[in-house]
């Protein structure tokens, strides 16, 4: 048994220093597939789900108008899928994809107006809902150089890197718009609602224009989706440990990104005791946007914003 264990064991050792001495020499037409992990892009200072108790709209606000959080998107994705193609021995086309997102209702229940309307003493409950969508994605394509023989080679690139993120924030309502049951302003969940809305909404639009004294949001922060464009530089080593598959680890920078925000609103319902058209004479509830951007731009570089980017790769 021992001397079949030995003759097993040279034999699988014996395969295996073949396929690697196969392997070391990358041929034109070769195809790899990988998957890439940056652990540095995970420090990003973005949000892309709010905290528990948080108001739903202030982090979206955040990824939306504030500078400091859109510099995630010239960051190397936390993981990507890879693709290369190997024109030569020395030159690879890699064209690299990375996603995230979430899709989040947030449900809490809050007093049935209509039921406490009817009976003061009902505890009936109907519940409002906040569904957050957000997602990010980047495409990078790259001109890979390899040098290098044996089974450690040194790449450097050197490319363009897309990235998009955004999403939008919508609002449903267990208790709607009566003027019988609430004095006009019907019960909502604390989640849904911002302490300074009133003020702000009647600065840009004043009760005697619309005849609105309170609004509650139907899509707040309806963030257009920020586009972001940026030149890409990486360098690091790959090591091949078997015939097929092979480690990589590279320093990757984005050292000059341009972005583009456009304009966002948030869409508003509230009660008007103005007679309307398609209303009734003692008013009715109407739905009207109020800007929250107006759209900017943003130009970013510098090296502060580099990665390590770790791979495992399989050639086909």
């Amino acid at each position: 048994m021992k001397k079949i264990f030995v003759i097993a064991l040279t034999l699988v050792l014996s395969l295996g220093a073949t396929a690697q001495e196969k392997k070391t020499t990358i041929k034109a037409g070769d195809l790899s597939i990988g998957i890439n992990v940056n652990p540095m892009s995970a420090f990003g200072k973005a949000k892309w789900q709010p905290e528990d108790g948080a108001f739903s709209g202030d982090y979206v606000d955040g990824i939306g108008k504030k500078p400091a959080q859109m510099y995630i998107l010239s960051k190397d994705p936390v993981a990507s899928f890879k693709l290369r193609y190997h024109m030569t021995e020395s030159v690879a086309l890699r064209a690299q994809l990375g996603i995230t997102g979430s899709v989040i209702n947030h449900k809490q229940y809050v007093k049935d107006d209509q039921a406490v309307y009817l009976n003061p003493d009902s505890q009936n409950q109907v519940f409002d809902v906040v569904t957050s969508k957000l997602n990010a994605g980047s495409l990078g394509l790259a001109l890979e150089f390899i040098k290098g023989s044996g089974p450690l080679k040194f790449n450097a690139s050197v490319g363009l890197l897309y990235a998009i993120a955004g999403g939008s924030m919508d609002f449903s309502y267990g208790n709607p718009f009566n003027k019988d049951w609430n004095g006009n302003v019907p019960t909502s969940s604390a989640f849904t609602q911002n302490a300074g809305a009133p003020a702000d909404l009647n600065d840009g639009y004043p009760v005697g224009k619309l005849g609105v004294q309170y609004a509650r949001p139907l899509k707040r922060f309806n963030v257009g989706y920020t586009n972001a464009v940026g030149l890409t530089v990486d360098m690091g080593i790959e090591w091949f440990f078997s015939g097929s598959m092979s480690l990589g680890a590279a320093v990757t920078f984005t050292p000059i990104m341009v972005m583009f925000q456009p304009q966002t609103y948030t869409t508003y319902e509230g009660y008007t005791n103005l007679a309307v058209a398609g209303g009734s004479d003692e008013g009715s509830v109407i739905e009207f946007n109020k800007l929250v951007s107006p759209g900017s731009t943003g130009l970013l570089y510098g090296t502060n914003n580099f990665g390590l980017r770790l791979s495992l790769n399989y050639y086909l």
